[in-house]
């Protein structure tokens, strides 16, 4: 899913009308839609980051549904376009990765991802959801892959759609992410890395995760897409045990992508600080091809297990 900067600029245009201006909430880039019958209360999140544009897309897409009456028949749904001004930019981020922010809960004029962190927190904490679903896109291979923290292990089982998992340990991160301080309110939460970047089949990927989420929580029947998104039979779930810490000039040592294999002792990488070596046999997720400075991961090292 690509959008240019001026694509990008209309969809916000479209967000910002009067069509959507009666469900805004403080916050810029959040919207509220509620039905007349009481139920859960789910979070839809997108473009965390702000290159990440399937989220964008599919948030408008769903808040038309929303006004004209096709997509709840109880409950609420508040949508969250996560980093607006990265959006605009189409930047992953302005001035450090939203995605790892969320420790801090207030910030004094911070910068532009403090500040937006604090202001998630504050909606959080006033209204806690049910459940979070935040949408990513990944720059390397077209791998759809659901993430979370080990105490959403059974939520994913349940509403994952895709058969690659990635179970992360809070240790193995550079910060706290959103899901994580949503799961600190309470809430049940699940990332779904919807493909590539610029995958023609993300909004699919989305679209069959949020079906199965409203439909577990019999907040809408409406149909997303033609056919309903079943669990896969068999998941490989990747387990991370260390997380790739880059340093300046920073690289691969060979060509890598989510699901490849490297031996204990060999040298996957290297920068300025020398080689990264495998303390043992592992395999990668989310590998970052193009490490900024202020990147504070280049992706992990995992085990791996079946589980059908």
């Amino acid at each position: 899913m690509r959008l240019t900067k001026e694509e990008r600029l209309n969809l916000w245009t479209i967000l910002q009308s009067t069509t959507f201006q009666p469900f805004q909430l403080e916050a810029l880039g959040t919207w509220r839609f509620s039905s007349q019958t009481a139920g859960a209360h789910l979070w839809i999140v997108g473009s965390v980051h702000g290159n990440e544009a399937v989220g964008a897309v599919v948030l408008e897409r769903l808040m038309k549904l929303a006004i004209e009456g096709h997509l709840l028949s109880s409950g609420t749904v508040t949508f969250v376009l996560g980093n607006p001004t990265a959006f605009l930019e189409d930047l992953r981020y302005i001035d450090q990765d939203l995605n790892r922010a969320f420790s801090q809960r207030v910030i004094v004029d911070g910068n532009i991802e403090l500040n937006r962190q604090a202001e998630l927190h504050r909606l959080l904490k006033d209204q806690p959801p049910q459940f979070v679903l935040d949408l990513h896109s990944v720059s390397s291979g077209d791998h759809g892959i659901v993430v979370y923290p080990k105490e959403s292990e059974k939520w994913a089982e349940r509403l994952g759609c895709l058969e690659t998992h990635f179970c992360y340990s809070q240790e193995h991160m550079a910060g706290e992410t959103l899901i994580d301080a949503a799961q600190s309110y309470g809430a049940g939460v699940m990332v779904v890395e919807c493909g590539h970047h610029h995958s023609s089949n993300t909004i699919d990927v989305a679209l069959a995760h949020i079906q199965k989420l409203l439909h577990y929580f019999e907040i809408s029947s409406h149909p997303l897409i033609d056919i309903e998104p079943s669990t896969p039979s068999v998941i490989t779930r990747y387990r991370s045990t260390q997380m790739i810490k880059p340093h300046l000039g920073f690289k691969f040592s060979f060509p890598v992508e989510t699901g490849s294999e490297v031996n204990k002792g060999v040298t996957y990488a290297v920068d300025e600080n020398g080689a990264h070596i495998a303390p043992h046999h592992a395999w990668f997720m989310m590998p970052s091809l193009e490490v900024k400075p202020h990147d504070q991961d280049a992706g992990w090292l995992c085990s791996r297990e079946l589980i059908s």
